[in-house]
């Protein structure tokens, strides 16, 4: 038995325990805008996070992203994405909305 205690210890140690049980705002948050599109042409991207909703297993984020020009202009494009982020760090589109 304490064979098998030590084998188990070893390859865990190895391979490393996941944590996905336990992620915070600032995980989910990267794992969040790595997914947001960026602007097309030549447009820039600014991605503003509006809210992040924590619930008992998962939890639920709103980006907003303003397209503008390089130079300034203000924004010619605004979209709203709303993703759910699963305990598995699962990360996926709920919603996108268009306009101003």
């Amino acid at each position: 038995m304490r064979m098998i205690y030590m084998v188990l210890m070893i390859v865990v140690s190895i391979s490393g325990y996941p944590l996905e049980g336990n992620m915070d705002r600032a995980a989910v948050l990267t794992k969040v805008l790595a997914q947001v599109p960026k602007c097309t042409g030549d447009l820039e991207t600014i991605n503003d996070v509006v809210e992040v909703k924590e619930h008992e297993q998962d939890f639920t984020v709103i980006i907003r992203q303003d397209c503008e020009p390089k130079h300034g202009e203000g924004p010619q494009m605004r979209t709203t994405y709303t993703y759910a982020v699963t305990p598995h760090s699962d990360v996926r589109l709920v919603e996108k909305k268009n306009g101003f």
